[in-house]
């Protein structure tokens, strides 16, 4: 199946990584050709119980986002999953969101 990606969808990707995990992503990104992404040093203030749950260990964490076409987040989320290992233990957590505003 054949994607139009001017008419395509386009989702807004967040991860939330530790801060090597974070260069890693970021390579991945580029080799990918995303025109445009922020890198963002964040400390949270959810309990450990919280960071447990979503995999985020320690308290140093980077937030990557970045906007991109539906298939592209389709295909970028199993690559964080496999290079990066997300779901595991302290690796982080990546979601993304449709952005239907932005389609027009």
């Amino acid at each position: 199946m054949v994607t139009n990606e001017k008419h395509s969808s386009y989702r807004l990707l967040m991860l939330i990584t530790t801060p090597k995990l974070a260069e890693k992503a970021m390579k991945l990104f580029q080799r990918g050709g995303l025109p445009m992404q922020y890198r963002i040093e964040v400390i949270g203030t959810a309990s450990s119980e919280i960071m447990d749950m979503l995999g985020l260990g320690s308290i140093d964490k980077v937030l990557l986002l970045s906007m991109m076409p539906k298939p592209f987040a389709d295909k970028l989320l199993g690559k964080l999953k496999s290079e990066l290992k997300l779901g595991a233990v302290n690796s982080g957590i990546a979601v993304t969101v449709p952005m239907t505003g932005a389609n027009n």
